[in-house]
């Protein structure tokens, strides 16, 4: 990635305007609005030092202002008809109208900054006026403006690198990268904000999407990821754009609470000191590409490996090589305890911008066989140790790729890393994969379902998957499900999957540079089912027919037949999962080939 740095990414604006007050521009040229229901207009004119109002009259003849006229008529009006015998009658006439001239008059002259009180015009009884530094205020006006603010765009042609989590049958999915026409290279980095309803059918020609109000605050990233609790979001991570360059803002955790659809900046967070950890005080940095995941059950979030350079860290000079990193960064939720943590152990909970722990000492951690990585998964396991494991899949960096027939496996009690070895035949290297994990109905087993991803060696002719493996928890064996014969999404890579009511949910990714759009770009399979399905199916709802089968325990077999996907190989520990051989019926051979010159992943 070459080319200068421009300006600092900077907030958005508000384009609201306040309303209803009189400018002083418009004091100083005296400008009245003229009513139908009053007397033809008359000019009223005041002779005063300052010279508020232009004097366009020649005045030399009087001595003194005393002997100038108070009102002059400027046009002809029915006064001029008046008979003789009524001119006794004009003198109280005209003093009543000076009075009320007078009266109009003085508090606007008495509020205009020209006669030094500076200020805004006022009308009506006890009138004032709230300045913009009113908390109450600049409230309102937050609120309206954020109420107004333009809807995140649904109708994209492909969208990539995203960040996504689901809460309360709702999927959200932040920022990342989007086009909007084939052949997009450049302004592709955004921060939409948009939200998918799970709580009905849907099919995915028309998946029920729609764009949330883009935030005014949170940075336009990809490759970072979207932490969630019960009713908040937690954005960590990810990198600015290259194209055109962008220079990273200092980091802080951007927060959406739900309840109330607000945004809240925790800016300069640190680490707190606990087990295996670095100290006290450290900042905690903005990295990119790394792995996510969310522990609802311990309130936490997990970030995994990645890189910083100079489009993820504050004055980082673009020069300076990438750094691959091996940490693992935990986030402890607001209100939560976490006794790995020396200041929310014993009770304690974290405080309203939660807690921070940088893992770099956990057991291999330390040894040179725990490689760097990026672009790889986490995923959470429950059920083994006393908090359940973490497993670390996939990634590399630009030089070496993971294997993964020996995984990493992390203890969250202990804050230990560990090595396991798998069985079976094993995916092919590759980075940007999505996972998403489901437990068989006995509770006997957990099974990994790994999609797409690709491989990025050579540079020239790199590949991106559509496959479809699963990985069963705790006899650790691989196995590839078979879907040449289904209607599977093309190849991808830097899309996210989320796993709801037994269907997994993939959205976005990118599909190299054979097709020219990937809209809506949402596809569901059906994971006891095994198959790519055309529909949506919310809970309490008739599964489309093709999807009507379900399995669990040791009945993968069965359940990889009705489904029309071959079984070869040990279902394990009472695995749902099946079979070899993956095809598409949009390339015949499972993957796609892109140049590096087009591939944002280089």
């Amino acid at each position: 990635m070459e080319g200068t740095q421009e300006p600092a990414h900077t907030r958005r604006q508000p384009f609201s305007d306040d309303v209803g007050l009189t400018d002083d521009d418009t004091l100083a040229r005296g400008v009245v609005a003229p009513s139908p229901y009053t007397r033809p207009v008359q000019q009223v004119r005041f002779r005063s030092t300052p010279g508020v109002f232009e004097d366009k009259s020649d005045d030399s003849e009087y001595e003194d202002a005393g002997d100038q006229p108070t009102i002059a008529a400027t046009r002809h009006t029915r006064l001029d008809t008046l008979l003789p015998s009524q001119a006794g009658l004009l003198r109280p006439y005209r003093i009543v109208m000076l009075a009320c001239v007078l009266a109009i008059m003085v508090p606007l002259l008495h509020s205009s900054p020209l006669l030094g009180h500076a200020g805004h015009a006022t009308f009506g009884a006890k009138a004032s006026v709230i300045k913009r530094s009113t908390p109450v205020l600049e409230a309102e006006l937050v609120e309206n403006t954020l109420a107004r603010r333009a809807g995140s765009p649904t109708n994209v042609c492909t969208r990539w690198s995203h960040q996504s989590a689901i809460v309360n049958s709702t999927l959200y999915i932040y920022g990342g990268r989007a086009s909007t026409q084939a052949g997009q290279t450049s302004d592709t980095w955004n921060n939409d904000f948009l939200a998918m309803d799970l709580t009905k059918n849907w099919q995915i020609s028309s998946p029920a999407l729609r764009g949330l109000p883009q935030p005014s605050g949170p940075p336009s990233v990809s490759n970072g990821y979207l932490w969630s609790s019960r009713t908040s979001l937690f954005m960590y991570g990810g990198e600015f754009s290259d194209r055109p360059p962008a220079s990273p803002a200092p980091f802080s955790l951007w927060e959406y609470n739900i309840p109330s659809s607000s945004w809240i900046e925790h800016t300069s967070p640190q680490t707190s000191a606990g087990d295996n950890s670095v100290g006290d005080g450290q900042p905690i940095q903005r990295a990119a590409e790394g792995a996510g995941i969310t522990v609802p059950q311990l309130g936490r979030g997990f970030y995994f490996g990645g890189h910083l350079d100079g489009y993820t860290t504050a004055g980082w000079q673009q020069w300076f090589p990438r750094v691959y990193l091996k940490s693992l960064t935990e986030f402890t939720f607001p209100g939560y305890a976490n006794s790995a943590v020396n200041t929310i152990s014993g009770g304690k909970t974290a405080g309203t911008a939660g807690n921070w722990r940088n893992i770099t000492q956990g057991g291999l951690q330390e040894q040179a066989g725990f490689t760097e990585r990026a672009d790889g998964l986490l995923v959470y396991v429950p059920g083994f140790g006393e908090q359940g494991i973490l497993l670390g899949l996939a990634g590399g960096t630009n030089a070496t790729f993971t294997q993964m027939n020996v995984i990493d496996v992390y203890d969250i009690a202990n804050s230990t890393w560990y090595k396991q070895a798998t069985s079976g035949k094993t995916p092919e290297i590759r980075v940007n994969p999505c996972a998403t994990v489901a437990a068989a109905p006995d509770g006997s087993s957990y099974n990994v379902y790994m999609y797409g991803g690709q491989n990025l060696i050579p540079a020239g002719n790199q590949t991106q998957y559509n496959d479809m493996w699963i990985l069963t928890v705790p006899s650790f064996t691989w196995m590839q499900v078979d879907t040449s014969k289904q209607a599977a999404p093309p190849a991808r890579a830097g899309h996210t999957c989320n796993i709801w009511n037994g269907q997994m949910i993939v959205v976005g990714g990118y599909v190299g540079d054979q097709l020219s759009c990937d809209s809506p770009g949402v596809y569901v399979f059906d994971m006891s089912a095994l198959q790519w399905v055309n529909q949506y199916t919310a809970s309490g709802s008739s599964p489309p027919s093709s999807s009507s089968s379900s399995s669990g325990g040791n009945t993968a077999g069965s359940a990889a037949a009705s489904a029309g996907a071959s079984v070869s190989g040990s279902s394990g520990s009472g695995a749902t999962a099946t079979a070899s051989g993956a095809s598409s019926t949009y390339t015949g051979s499972g993957v796609f080939r892109s140049t590096s010159e087009n591939n944002p992943f280089n």
